[in-house]
C-alpha cells in the first residue's frame, strides 16, 4: 500500500478572514512538482518554520541530553579500544621485614593477547552502542522538529480561530446596530433586539477562550525552542495562502532504513549479540605478556645505583577454575538481554509500519473531509448573504438571519480546524517516514 503512494498535501500558512469562504482554501496539487521525502522540513514550504526548527534544534534541552549520552558512549568506546593496546604504569614500592627493607621502582608493562576475541567483542559492543546513541540523537532531533512544526501549525490555527471569533463578534455588533436602527423606525420588535444582544454577548464570551488557546500554544512553542514562555512572541507566518506540496512515500525498505528508532534498536540488538560473545569468551584462558624494568635495592641510595638495575618479562596464563558458575550466570543474563533486544526490534518495526499506515490513512480521510467542509462553508456563506438580503428587505425575520449566521460561523470554524489538522497530518507523515531526519 505504501510503495509509490502519492499524497497531495495542501498546506496553508494562514486562514484569517470573515466567516464567508468564497474561494477554496485547499488547492489541487496536480500541477505541483513532487517533493522528495528526503527534503525534510523544507518540504513544508515555510521558510519561517524551517528557521524556527533549526533554532529549536540548537537550543532544545532534550537534544542536549541526547548529545551528552552520545558523548558518553563515545568515551566508553575509546576506553574499550584502549583495552586492546599495551598498558603500563610506574611502580614505586617500599617493603620491610625482619631481614631488612626493600625498595623497588620501575616501569611495568602488560599486554593481553586477544586470542579468543574477548576484547574485540567488547569493543564491537561499545561501537554499536555509539551507533545506537547517534541514532537516538537523530530520533530526538526528528521528534523535536516534528513537535515544533506541529505546534507551529497549532499556533497558526489558534490565530485563525481567534481572528474568526473577532470577525464574528464584529458582525454581531454590526447586526445589533442594524436591529436597533430598525427598531427606532418601528421595523423591528424588541425581541429581535434582545436576540441580537444575546448573540453579541455569546460571540464576545468566546474571545477569552480563543485568546487563552493561543497563549497556551505559544507557551508550548517557546519551550520547544528552549526559551522561557514569559514574554515570548511567535513570529508572523511567511505566507498568506495555501501552499500545495506533493510527497512521494518511498518503499517500506527505504523509510524503515531511514527511521532513527529502527536503526537505534538494530544497533542495540547487535550490541547485545556481541555482549553474549564477550561473556562466552571468558570461558577461555587469558594470556597476558608482562614485563618490568626498574631498580631494586635495600635503600634509596641502592635503588639509585646502576648495579640495582633489573628486569623481567614473560607470559601469564589465567584460566577460569572456580568462576565458571558466575560466568554461566552472566552468559544467561546476556542471552536474555539479546532476546529482549530482538523482541524490542521486532516490535519497533511493527509500530513504525503502524505509524506510517495511520498517518497516511488520517491524511487521506482528512483531505476528503476538508473538501466537504469547503463546500459546506461556501454554501453556508451564500445562505447567510441571502438571509441578510431577505432580512433587510423585510422578507425574513430575525431568527432566520441569526440561524444563517450561526451556521456560517460554525462551518467556517470547522473548516479552519480541519485545515489545522491537515497541516499537522502532513507533519505526522513526514515524521513517520523520517523525512525530517
Amino acid at each position: 500500500m505504501l510503495e509509490r503512494h502519492w499524497l497531495a498535501l495542501a498546506l496553508a500558512a494562514a486562514f484569517v478572514g470573515a466567516p464567508a469562504a468564497a474561494e477554496p482554501l485547499v488547492e489541487s496539487a496536480a500541477t505541483t512538482a513532487p517533493v522528495s521525502a528526503g527534503a525534510g522540513w523544507h518540504a513544508l514550504g515555510d521558510p519561517v518554520l524551517s528557521g524556527l526548527i533549526e533554532r529549536g534544534l540548537a537550543a532544545n534541552h532534550n537534544a542536549a541530553q541526547a548529545l551528552a549520552r552520545l558523548e558518553r558512549a563515545r568515551s566508553l568506546e575509546q576506553g574499550a579500544h584502549a583495552q586492546s593496546a599495551p598498558g603500563g604504569s610506574v611502580r614505586l614500592e617500599a617493603t620491610g621485614s625482619k631481614q631488612g627493607s626493600l625498595r623497588r621502582s620501575g616501569v611495568e608493562l602488560d599486554w593481553e593477547l586477544d586470542l579468543f576475541g574477548r576484547l574485540r567483542t567488547r569493543t564491537g559492543a561499545a561501537t554499536q552502542r555509539v551507533v545506537a546513541s547517534a541514532a537516538e540523537l537523530e530520533g530526538v532531533r526528528l521528534a523535536i522538529g516534528a513537535g515544533i512544526a506541529h505546534t507551529w501549525f497549532e499556533v497558526l490555527g489558534a490565530r485563525e480561530q481567534l481572528a474568526l471569533a473577532r470577525s464574528v463578534a464584529d458582525n454581531r455588533a454590526s447586526m445589533l446596530k442594524l436591529v436597533q436602527s430598525r427598531a427606532r423606525h418601528g421595523l423591528a420588535a424588541p425581541i429581535d433586539e434582545a436576540r441580537a444582544s444575546a448573540e453579541l454577548e455569546a460571540a464576545q464570551a468566546d474571545l477569552p477562550v480563543r485568546e487563552a488557546a493561543l497563549q497556551v500554544a505559544t507557551h508550548r512553542f517557546a519551550v520547544l525552542l528552549g526559551e522561557s514562555p514569559a514574554g515570548f512572541a511567535v513570529p508572523a507566518e511567511a505566507a498568506a495562502r495555501a501552499i500545495p506540496v506533493q510527497l512521494a512515500i518511498p518503499a517500506a525498505a527505504t523509510w524503515l532504513a531511514r527511521r532513527p528508532d529502527i536503526r537505534q534498536h538494530e544497533a542495540q540488538l547487535r550490541s547485545s549479540e556481541m555482549d553474549v560473545e564477550a561473556v562466552r569468551s571468558e570461558f577461555y584462558p587469558r594470556i597476558t605478556i608482562g614485563g618490568l624494568l626498574g631498580f631494586i635495592g635495600g635503600s634509596a641510595a641502592a635503588v639509585a645505583s646502576s648495579g640495582s638495575l633489573s628486569w623481567m618479562a614473560g607470559p601469564t596464563l589465567l584460566a577460569p577454575l572456580f568462576d565458571r558458575p558466575r560466568i554461566e550466570a552472566r552468559l544467561a543474563g546476556a542471552k536474555a538481554g539479546k532476546q529482549e533486544a530482538l523482541a524490542a526490534y521486532r516490535q519497533r518495526i511493527l509500530l513504525a509500519v503502524e505509524e506510517v499506515e495511520n498517518a497516511v490513512a488520517r491524511h487521506a480521510a482528512g483531505q476528503r473531509q476538508l473538501q466537504s467542509l469547503e463546500r459546506r462553508a461556501h454554501h453556508a456563506s451564500n445562505a447567510q448573504r441571502l438571509a441578510r438580503t431577505r432580512f433587510e428587505a423585510g422578507a425574513a425575520d430575525m431568527l432566520e438571519l441569526l440561524d444563517a449566521q450561526r451556521t456560517a460561523q460554525q462551518a467556517t470554524a470547522a473548516l479552519s480546524e480541519a485545515l489545522t489538522a491537515q497541516r499537522q497530518g502532513v507533519v505526522a507523515v513526514l515524521k513517520a517516514v523520517a523525512a525530517g531526519a
